[in-house]
């Protein structure tokens, strides 16, 4: 079963081998995903579904999907990912965690995914979420780092109209890029998020760091992009901390990850 290495999920679903949306910070979309389980024809991603759904008798959840989009494009009128919800909670999966840059395609599936379906209270919850790095609300930034994928004004928007129905959601501030703008300040990003967002609504939020320096650097001016790892250091601790305390403010859980939080735990 595909166990994750973070906290607060248990399982992960991979369901689509590629990622359209090549966040330049990102690794999954570079590589084929499940390559030799797919080729083999032993993955089925509905089934896997089922077998995890079974698994979880005590609270566990599914993130859909750490690795690939779940939403992309041809999702559309391919519904893999729809199927996949719904084997998720039918089969008594107790909370669903979708984790996509395009929730704006995912609102198509809020008949699945919303606390009452078909008129009828569904305890297993399902958590419509998105990653956002930046508060850029004029898209320069997300235009370089996620050239494919929806602006996050789009997202934000997407999430609150699955709030106003009824729905939670969640949103992993991840990575927090190591630069010298504004719009990239952890701060800056939740504050964009509680403009928008109810955050009584906000289910978890997560915080991580950025692990891939040089796929960055790339996109970004160097003098725009802090490589130095004891600077990098002196940027989250300056940074970071405001943010958890803004958060703290609202009540809104929240998780730091672990590569974060050792440069946290050293201030």
């Amino acid at each position: 079963m595909p166990r994750t290495n973070v906290e607060y999920a248990s399982y992960n679903i991979t369901v689509y081998r590629h990622c359209v949306y090549q966040c330049r910070y990102c690794w999954a979309w570079r590589v084929p995903l499940n390559r030799k389980r797919i080729e083999s024809g032993r993955y089925d991603p509905i089934q896997e579904a089922v077998r995890i759904a079974k698994k979880c008798k005590n609270g566990e959840r599914v993130v859909v999907s750490f690795t690939s989009d779940p939403y992309p494009f041809c999702e559309a009128w391919m519904n893999i990912t729809r199927n996949v919800i719904g084997a998720l909670r039918f089969n008594g999966c107790p909370t669903v965690m979708i984790l996509t840059k395009n929730p704006v395609l995912a609102l198509k599936d809020r008949d699945v995914m919303l606390p009452v379906i078909a008129g009828h209270e569904c305890v297993p919850e399902t958590w419509l979420g998105t990653t956002i790095t930046s508060a850029d609300m004029f898209n320069v930034f997300s235009t370089i780092l996620e050239p494919n994928a929806p602006r996050t004004r789009l997202r934000l928007r997407a999430l609150k109209e699955y709030q106003r129905q009824g729905g939670k959601v969640w949103i992993s501030i991840e990575p927090i890029i190591p630069a010298p703008y504004f719009d990239f300040y952890p701060l800056s990003i939740v504050d964009e998020i509680l403009r928008v967002l109810d955050p009584d609504k906000i289910a978890l939020l997560v915080l991580g760091r950025l692990n891939y320096i040089n796929q960055v650097k790339k996109y970004l001016p160097l003098q725009g992009l802090i490589t130095k790892e004891d600077v990098i250091r002196e940027f989250y601790e300056l940074h970071v901390p405001p943010a958890i305390d803004r958060l703290k403010e609202h009540s809104i859980p929240f998780h730091i990850k672990k590569e974060l939080a050792k440069v946290l735990e050293n201030d």
